[in-house]
């Protein structure tokens, strides 16, 4: 390559040849031009001629700078002007209107430059040249009498320059030109009508320039070129463009052209048998507009070093041959040539340079014999034909991009099965029965992809192994058939490009783009009249330009776009089923424009809280349910452009920051019009943005009256209060002093009550509080609650708080019991004791400690007032001496103190459980009656090994009284649950590393806490984690993470400042599941000192300042987390999905999306859990009930099949008969348990598995 080593690019051969002895004087001799092969063209070197003698010799040499000849007279005189003249060293023009012969130059032999005979109107011949042995060039035009060449019958070599013959209306053939050898330079013949042979040219072996014949007209002669038997090389070109031609014969011994070959505008070519020889093109392959109906004898063709182009061939029914061409060095076009059915050529090639293009050909016999290509290093096109498949492209294993449009008869591209590599895009278009992309199973790396128009295509399943995605982009447009995009799951970049889903009216799920994380351009979602959510798209944390969401008659939410923080500009238009924008919960910033516009069901902006900017216009218009701005609530600014509120019917809330200081800049354009009340126009808007302050103070009523007293009773800390009005619901808590503060709309009201009141202890004396603001006062309202103490007892309420998980021996860990007196009296010396497990060393603790019995540590609290909290909290590690990864360890607190109000309960019965490792091959679980009577209805107990319920049974047990059930450890975790009081309530223990370790099943399960004075925690040891993370507890059964109604779950929030430098603000911000009951919301243990609140279902928790060092300056330091309690709405439905995502906002960057984690409601197990010989034929559909499960054959099973059911002992229960391709098992009697099953069919084949059945 030149441009890496000019030196190294020069290459030569030298070698000595000596002449014949004894030539002549003026003998004359040529060397060839050298034909240089370079693999990939042809080149031809310069021509050499010599002549034995001085070439100058006097006598011989003459008119150095040509002569000229206009007439007969300057001819027949040339002889007097120059005597004894044999060589003329310049050119030679002869044009007269009375030539007639050219006797005058009968002595000239050689010419140095060109001889131009032309415009002669009565010359019939060229007799009078027959001395001339060479020439630089001959050129013979417009002669219209001359009838032959005769003259030139000594004429053996012409140079550089070449021969052209043209316009020479008399002209036959080329006759007289019999002994001439090679022309260095180019051939060409401009043939008349009364040309009709070529002649005897035989003589003549190469052509060093181009070969040309060209005759367009349709009356001509010459059908074939017999005469040029001899020829075997063409340095330049061959170019043939001629109506009457027939065939090319005269050229059987033609077998290298050194630059093109092309034959077009030929509509009488039927064969090219004559090119049975031809080895070698240089450049291109051409033949386009012929009258061929085959194309043959090509086979000794080995290379062509340009594209080979067979286009426009009207008659072409086969293409046969080209049988030993191994590469095509540029392109290889075939196209529109629509006879042409088959494809018997190319059965050697296996790689095309270029593109390869397969256009407007029938080919209804298929691709044919192309099974050796296996590489094309541009696009490969098939374009407009009859075929099935893809039969014929076996080998092919790389291409650059691969297009298959129009073809109307395509089902599938089988035949493709090695294709491993598209460089570029794959497209697929208007392909009307195209109906997967079977065969392209083994495609493992792809660019971009485009599949638009095609309406049969119902999968794209084969692109599932494609590994290696480019990101030029994704189009997928107009596919009706199309329900899922199922195949493109390890697609994770579109950096280059564009995602379209467009016009795909069956298309329900997108979750195959969930590894999508950047879009280069822009993102269309568009006319997807079945698709419900975004859910797939829930990794895209990058757009380059707009998003647009438009027209998706379907859609409801936009969840799945929950990692976006900015875009350019947002598009969010036609889609009438949309309730919400949840899932774009992280979205900080718009570059340009947000537009909302004719979304018919829209109700709010809920999921723009973190909206902070947007740059240049915000447009709400034409949804006419949209009710409330406050979901831009955290709007700061908008930019340059308008401002635009029109026709949004129901719109009466838009009094937020943003849009009122929007207002009141002069030079803002905005657009309010026909809105709701208070948002009808600007001026109601500005109306609206005043506010009135609420002081809302809970304390305790002394006396109990409900009435002011004096004095004021004792401040209420941390008391939830609610406030909700037109449309707004906001929760705070109270501070120290017992106040929380609210603002209230100009002209608005609100009402205030207190969540988690009454108690046992307190009664509320004002259910709610009603408030208004009075118009013109802005002055700060109040509202006062009361708490009337109830029974004049203490209760030291114990909550033992732990991170999320413990780490290893070199990680400190936090952990925290916090002693509330929830009663109403003072609580006296208060002591509490926490039981650490021996496997942790105490780093530090405060308070200081008061005493300590082996693991368990115990501390002095002192006195405590009604609310009063006091905290003990621990510092502790892991200890290295044992191997605990994995391991979930298990902490106790329990407070008392000294009056305590005594107690004469009735006789009650309750159930304890326990359970040790008895050695390393027994579970021992004991239940005993701590109560004080016996149990009165049967209790029930069920034991589960790992996840799997293995036995159940009933007891009563008197007073005191113990039940052992001992069952085999098999290194697994034990579990037992039991009816725990006569109310159906249940209690449960776990054990774990009994004679060896199946980690992480204890926290799946809810844990017993007992009494408010007691509590117990266990979290498991774990290795790498996640730092910024969101966990829950229990965590849940199985895959599913399957959970029971009505239970409580605790949340924490993990976060590390990974920066590179400290942060003084951490904003946590947590959406909560509409199936939690945010008023039974409580705050646990945090990092560091914060606030709360809760709008709606949104909770934001504030640490500022929180003087956070980024991880790089103090590693330790730079973690915070926060944790909750939060209850289950009551008696949610079998199957309800409960999720959970918090987005963490460090001082005013864009936010952090944790990982979601999810729970589902239901306690059914159905699972094929024994190895299967033969092929799986049944899977359980969807989510089973507690009820119900159906099984569905995964393909067609014959015949009749029974469904049999055994006991977990082996006991045959049932046997069912059916010959459907479902079945549902109903529970009916059956006891809860273990069970299992077999479903089997005529053909012999058994699918086994086990159900579990919970109550």
């Amino acid at each position: 390559d030149p441009g890496l080593s000019p030196a190294g690019q020069r290459g030569f051969f030298t070698y000595n040849v000596e002449q014949k002895a004894g030539l002549a004087e003026g003998h004359q001799f040529y060397l060839s031009r050298v034909r240089v092969d370079k693999g990939t063209s042809i080149e031809w070197s310069n021509f050499l001629d010599f002549k034995i003698g001085e070439p100058y010799e006097k006598g011989i040499s003459c008119a150095p700078d040509g002569v000229s000849f206009d007439s007969q007279w300057s001819l027949d005189h040339f002889e007097d002007n120059y005597p004894g003249c044999t060589v003329i060293g310049g050119n030679i023009t002869i044009g007269g209107p009375d030539i007639a012969n050219l006797y005058g130059l009968r002595e000239i032999k050689t010419i140095g430059g060109s001889l131009e005979i032309r415009q002669t109107l009565t010359l019939n011949h060229l007799e009078g040249l027959e001395s001339l042995d060479s020439c630089w060039a001959l050129f013979i035009h417009d002669n219209p009498e001359l009838i032959d060449l005769q003259g030139l019958e000594s004429l053996r070599a012409i140079g550089p320059g070449g021969l052209q013959v043209s316009q020479n209306q008399a002209l036959v053939n080329l006759d007289g030109l019999n002994n001439l050898q090679h022309v260095d330079g180019d051939f060409a013949l401009l043939a008349d009508k009364t040309f009709a042979a070529i002649g005897n040219l035989q003589s003549l072996g190469e052509i060093g320039g181009n070969m040309i014949i060209f005759n367009d007209r349709y009356d001509a002669l010459l059908v074939d070129l017999l005469g040029l038997e001899g020829l075997t090389t063409i340095g330049g070109n061959f170019d043939c463009h001629t109506y009457s031609l027939q065939s090319l014969e005269g050229l059987e011994n033609l077998r290298a052209i050194g630059g093109h070959f092309d034959i077009s505008r030929s509509p009488s070519l039927f064969h090219l048998s004559a090119l049975q020889n031809l080895r070698a093109i240089g450049a291109e392959l051409t033949i386009t507009e012929t009258g061929l109906a085959a194309i043959g004898a090509l086979d000794s063709l080995t290379s062509v070093g340009g594209k080979i182009a067979i286009v426009d061939n009207p008659q072409l029914t086969q293409l046969i041959g080209l049988n030993n061409l191994r590469r095509a060095n540029s392109h290889l076009i075939i196209q529109r040539n629509p006879l042409l059915f088959a494809l018997f050529a190319f059965q050697s090639l296996d790689t095309i340079v270029g593109y390869f293009t397969l256009s407007e050909n029938r080919l209804s016999n298929g691709l044919g014999d192309l099974n050796q290509l296996a590489y094309v290093g541009g696009s490969m096109e098939i374009i407009g034909s009859e075929i099935l498949d893809l039969h014929g492209l076996e080998n092919l294993r790389r291409v650059g991009h691969l297009n298959l449009w129009y073809n109307h008869k395509l089902e599938n591209l089988q035949g493709l099965e090695n294709l491993q590599r598209i460089e570029g895009w794959f497209q697929l278009s208007e392909n009307a029965t195209l109906k997967s992309l079977d065969g392209l199973d083994n495609l493992d790396s792809l660019c971009g992809l485009a599949l638009d128009r095609n309406p049969a295509l119902a999968d794209i399943s084969a692109l599932g192994g494609v590994n290696a995605w480019g990101g030029c982009g994704l189009w997928i447009d107009q596919n009706a058939a199309l329900p899922n995009l199922h195949g493109l799951e390890n697609m994770s970049s579109l950096d280059k490009g564009e995602l379209l889903v467009a016009r795909n009216p069956a298309l329900e799920d997108m979750t195959a783009l969930s590894d999508i994380r950047k879009v280069g351009s822009f993102v269309y979602i568009w006319q997807n009249a079945s698709l419900k959510t975004l859910g797939g798209l829930n990794e895209l944390d990058s757009i380059g330009e707009r998003l647009t969401i438009d027209d998706n008659a379907s859609l409801t939410s936009l969840n799945g776009l929950r990692k976006l923080k900015f875009v350019p500009d947002i598009y969010i238009t036609n889609n009438p089923k949309l309730i919400e924008l949840n899932g774009l919960d992280q979205l900080n910033k718009i570059g340009g424009s947000l537009k909302i516009s004719r979304n018919d069901e829209l109700i709010h902006l809920h999921g723009l809280e973190n909206l902070d900017s947007i740059g240049i216009q915000l447009e709400l218009s034409f949804n006419p349910s949209l009710e409330s701005l406050l979901g831009l609530r955290n709007l700061k600014t908008v930019g340059t452009g308008r401002l635009i509120l029109e026709h949004n019917d129901a719109l009466t809330e838009c009094a937020i920051e943003a849009i009122c200081a929007e207002l009141q800049d002069p030079l803002n354009d905005a657009s309010v019009y026909l809105n709701g009340q208070n948002c009808n126009t600007a001026s109601e808007i500005e109306a609206d943005c005043k506010a009135t302050p609420v002081r809302v103070i809970v304390q305790t009523d002394p006396d109990g009256d409900c009435l002011p007293d004096m004095g004021p009773g004792l401040p209420v800390p941390a008391a939830q209060v609610e406030m909700s009005g037109s449309s707004l619901v906001l929760f705070r808590p109270t501070g120290v002093d017992g106040t929380a503060y609210f603002k209230i709309p100009e002209n608005g009201a609100g009402s205030f009550r207190l969540l988690q009141f009454p108690t046992s202890h307190w009664a509320v004396c004002q259910d709610v509080i009603q408030l208004a603001s009075v118009p013109g006062n802005q002055d700060t309202l109040q509202a006062i609650f009361l708490l009337k103490p109830l029974v004049q007892c203490p209760e030291p309420t114990t909550k033992l708080s732990l991170p999320a998980n413990f780490r290893g021996c070199l990680t400190n860990s936090d952990v925290q019991v916090s002693v509330q007196n929830t009663g109403d009296v003072l609580a006296e010396d208060v002591r509490t004791a926490i039981v650490m497990p021996p496997v942790f060393e105490l780093v530090s603790v405060l308070p200081a400690l008061a005493g300590q019995n082996g693991d368990t540590l115990f501390f002095n609290l002192n006195d405590l007032k009604p609310f009063e909290t006091a905290q003990v909290q621990l510092s502790v590690r892991t200890k290295c001496d044992t191997f605990l990864l994995g391991h979930t360890l298990c902490w106790e607190a329990f407070s008392q103190m000294s009056n305590a109000c005594p107690t004469t309960a009735p006789a009650f019965s309750e159930i304890s459980l326990s359970a040790k490792c008895v050695g390393d091959t027994l579970v021992r679980f004991t239940l005993k009656n701590i109560g004080t009577a016996p149990t009165i209805t049967p209790h029930e107990y069920r034991i589960f090994r790992n996840t799997d319920l293995v036995q159940s049974g009933n007891f009563n047990l008197d007073a005191g009284e113990s039940k052992v059930v001992n069952v085999t450890s098999e290194s697994a975790t034990w579990r037992m649950e039991a009816t725990k009081r006569t109310d159906g309530s249940h209690t449960a223990v776990a054990l774990e590393n009994c004679g060896g370790l199946t980690p992480g099943q204890v926290n799946m399960f809810w844990l017993e806490t007992g009494p408010p004075e007691y509590d117990f925690a266990c979290r498991q040891v774990i290795g790498s984690f996640d730092p910024n993370e969101k966990s829950a507890l229990p965590t849940g059964v199985g895959n599913a993470n399957l959970l029971p109604q009505n239970r409580t779950i605790l949340y924490t929030i993990d976060f590390q400042n990974t920066g590179t430098d400290t942060a003084f603000r951490v904003q946590l911000r947590d959406i909560l599941d509409d199936h939690l009951d945010v008023t039974a919301f409580k705050p646990l243990m945090a990092s560091h000192p914060y606030s709360w609140e809760i709008r709606g279902n949104l909770l934001e928790v504030l640490f500022s300042p929180i003087t956070l060092p980024d991880s790089n300056i103090n590693e330790p330091a730079s973690h915070g987390f926060f944790s909750f309690e939060i209850d289950q709405k009551p008696a949610l439905p079998e199957g309800t999905i409960i999720e959970n995502t918090a987005n963490i906002v460090f001082d005013f960057n864009p936010p952090i999306v944790t990982n979601t984690v999810h729970h589902r409601i239901g306690n059914l197990i159905v699972t094929a859990t024994e190895p299967q010989l033969q092929e799986v034929l049944w899977e359980v559909l969807g989510n089973p009930t507690r009820t119900t499960a159906t099984f569905i054959a995964k393909k067609n099973v014959e015949g009749e099949k029974t469904f049999v059911l055994f006991g977990a002992e082996g006991k045959l229960l049932r046997q069912e008969k059916f010959d459907t391709q479902s079945f549902d098992f109903q529970r009916n009697a059956l006891l809860s348990g273990l069970y299992y099953f077999t479903i089997n069919d005529l053909s012999g084949q058994v699918f086994s598995g086990k159900i579990v059945i919970a109550d």
